[in-house]
């Protein structure tokens, strides 16, 4: 472990002993990072990072206050109680203001810390990163890149005596191909929470193979065209979606897609979209920024929005019972589901591109923005190898095509869904998601590159 849950027992001690709040919570982050950055095909940086966050929430007749130190030395954490004080002090009163008084009792998730990458070390890490390089460099093409190691330590306690605490690892590794002058590219991403399971032969395979295919593109017209979606592109709808809709503080404030479809079909038959912190595929957490146990839930079964997710104070305004998907106490955002699953179909790539008449295969997004919330609508380009597809064959790489699309539209028209699940996401969540297949996707406009 980095810290262990002792050391951080002794914070939620002093802090209890030398605090008079009516009410308090304190949630303790650890992190212990190693990362290794890549360009031109050269290992060009190795860092390592060792930290820890103490995040206080204090209630006192009836106002809330939040501070955050990144220390635990008491004169420190003495300065943090009275920080949160004054800022009590100057806030109004909040009759939710919640401080979780009972739990579920919940086991302790060992298979979320895995041994092989707690133990991986700068070497190990510079030799799968070589692997790549060495491809890249037979393929005279440049790879950049990084490959990181996450440990992480979770401790969560009030002052009603409840206590969490969790250990995740997680290990990613995302890479770029790029050939003559940066011109044309490739990405290839993978993520585990056991860093044995990511294979960086495959991975750079991926990356140079794309980023070969994807030199001298050609102008295409905008327009709807059927499209393939890689993990990475489609990754980008789900993420959005999530974040659009399913959180009860929009859903109360009028602000989210969702109000007045809860049990509305808003989306293909095909899609079935949930939640589950406590799967290890994903990127797993067994409780959330209150302490409370992460409930598995459905937001989109066979097209039909389903639930939404809570936090103490929104589940309070609707009398229902939080279901675990609170973020820290200063966060602007309200609960959000951030370890999503969609149902995978059972079609290959191959299937998928055999069947598309005239159509494009899509690496990646980026740039990817909101153009009308209620509408799901968001904007955004193509990236790092965009393909032709005629007559069933993936025929000639074109340049990058910039698209407006509504996600419900979108996911209304996929016809194929692969059979091919990857998990796709950063440091916060993740989505576990296949290969997409979509019927008429809207490109609005042509890019210089």
């Amino acid at each position: 472990m980095i810290f262990g849950e002792k050391e951080f027992a002794k914070i939620y001690d002093y802090i209890k002993n030398n605090s008079k709040f009516d009410k308090f919570d304190v949630l303790i982050n650890a992190f212990d990072s190693k990362l290794t950055r890549f360009a031109n095909s050269i290992i060009h940086q190795n860092v390592a990072e060792k930290n820890f966050s103490v995040l206080l929430r204090g209630v006192k007749n009836n106002r809330v206050g939040v501070a955050s130190v990144n220390s635990s030395e008491s004169a420190k954490l003495e300065a943090l109680i009275k920080n949160v004080e004054t800022i009590i002090s100057l806030k109004k009163e909040d009759e939710d203001a919640c401080i979780v008084d009972k739990w579920e009792e919940m086991p302790y998730y060992t298979q979320f810390w895995n041994e092989n990458t707690a133990r991986h070390t700068p070497e190990q890490m510079a030799r799968s990163v070589d692997v790549i390089l060495k491809k890249a460099k037979s393929n005279k093409i440049d790879a950049f890149g990084a490959f990181e190691v996450n440990l992480s330590e979770l401790f969560f306690a009030n002052s009603f005596g409840l206590k969490r605490y969790n250990p995740v690892t997680m290990a990613s590794v995302n890479v770029t191909a790029m050939g003559d002058q940066y011109t044309y590219a490739g990405l290839s991403l993978g993520r585990n929470c056991d860093v044995s399971k990511l294979d960086f032969d495959a991975i750079g395979d991926e990356a140079c193979g794309i980023c070969l295919r994807a030199k001298n593109p050609v102008d295409v017209e905008p327009g709807r065209y059927d499209v393939i979606l890689s993990h990475q592109a489609g990754e980008h709808l789900f993420g959005m979606l999530s974040y659009l809709g399913f959180s009860a503080r929009s859903y109360q404030e009028g602000r989210s897609f969702l109000c007045g479809k809860l049990g509305t079909k808003i989306c293909g038959d095909n899609i079935t979209l949930w939640d589950d912190g406590l799967d290890v595929n994903g990127q797993p957490m067994p409780f959330d920024f209150e302490g409370v146990k992460k409930e598995k839930v459905t937001l989109i079964e066979s097209g039909v929005a389903k639930n939404i997710v809570y936090d103490t104070k929104t589940a309070k305004k609707d009398n229902k019972k939080s279901t675990g998907h609170a973020l820290p106490a200063n966060s602007s955002y309200g609960p959000l589901p951030w370890n999503l699953f969609v149902k995978p179909g059972d079609k290959t790539k191959e299937e998928m591109i055999k069947s598309t008449k005239k159509g494009l295969l899509v690496t990646s997004f980026h740039y990817v923005n909101v153009v009308n919330p209620r509408e799901t609508t968001i904007t955004g380009m193509t990236r790092n190898g965009t393909f032709m597809i005629e007559d069933g064959k993936v025929t000639r790489p074109i340049k990058n095509l910039r698209f407006t699309e509504s996600i419900c539209t979108a996911l209304s028209n996929v016809e194929m869904l692969g059979n091919d699940p990857k998990l796709m996401g950063d440091s916060f969540g993740g989505t576990v998601l296949p290969t997409l297949k979509i019927k008429d996707f809207n490109f609005t406009s042509k890019t210089e590159f």
